[in-house]
């Protein structure tokens, strides 16, 4: 059984064949149509073949935010969060599917207006305003540059946010999934769109992510949690 619900609060985890699912509105990896009463994506679809494999129900948590379902795949009151970028950090605090559900272009994002073609590297960021999401880890190269404080970072709770902020004027760049930024601009009203430097900074897979409280905490959901970390789909 498939069944989703939007998250106001997080409630506790019960049900020990069940895994809530936290997700966001992360097109083309997470569409969802909250007055239809509909949730597909590239991402929703892998997990959801995962979960017949794994014969497991999934409730998905729409939470607003990432920020928010991060917050809940951490504390263990939400089972696992999708999608996610893998990073070191995360995985010392959660535990990663070995089947990626999705990938994207990880780039330095301009107005469309701007001369600028080509990311020539991290020092052309220099005094710029670059926008990121909360918690979100671009490279290790980007990270390691934004610690010696040589930009100014804006941090927002969405991607929508983001491209918004670029698109008016209020960032020089902005730097994450292309493919969701691309979608974001679609969406709005205006004439001046957006586009990534090239090349991009990297490739990446998106993941679901277990919680590693949770797996403590609820012994009965752990062969659930071992499945998810562990199957591999054909193809």
């Amino acid at each position: 059984m498939l069944c989703w619900s939007l998250a106001a609060p997080i409630a506790a985890i019960q049900d020990a064949r069940q895994l809530k699912v936290a997700t966001f509105h992360s097109p083309p990896f997470a569409i969802i149509d909250s007055k239809a009463g509909l949730l597909n994506g590239i991402s929703i679809d892998v997990v959801n073949r995962m979960a017949a494999v794994c014969r497991v129900d999934i409730d998905y948590v729409v939470v607003p935010a990432f920020s928010r379902g991060f917050r809940g795949v951490q504390d263990g009151t939400v089972d696992a969060i999708v999608p996610i970028l893998k990073s070191t950090e995360r995985e010392r605090i959660l535990l990663f599917s070995a089947q990626p559900v999705g990938h994207t272009d990880v780039a330095i994002v301009v107005n469309q207006d701007s001369a600028e073609t080509r990311f020539t590297g991290m020092d052309m960021l220099e005094g710029k305003r670059v926008g990121r999401l909360s918690s979100g880890s671009i490279t290790p190269e980007f990270d390691a540059y934004l610690r010696k404080n040589k930009f100014s970072i804006l941090e927002r709770h969405s991607y929508q946010a983001l491209v918004e902020n670029l698109v008016f004027g209020r960032l020089d760049y902005i730097a994450g999934p292309l493919q969701i930024f691309e979608f974001h601009a679609a969406q709005l009203e205006q004439k001046t769109g957006i586009r990534a430097l090239q090349p991009s900074l990297k490739r990446l897979a998106g993941f679901v992510a277990l919680s590693r409280v949770g797996h403590v905490k609820f012994p009965k959901k752990q062969p659930l949690y071992d499945c998810f970390s562990t199957v591999i789909l054909d193809e």
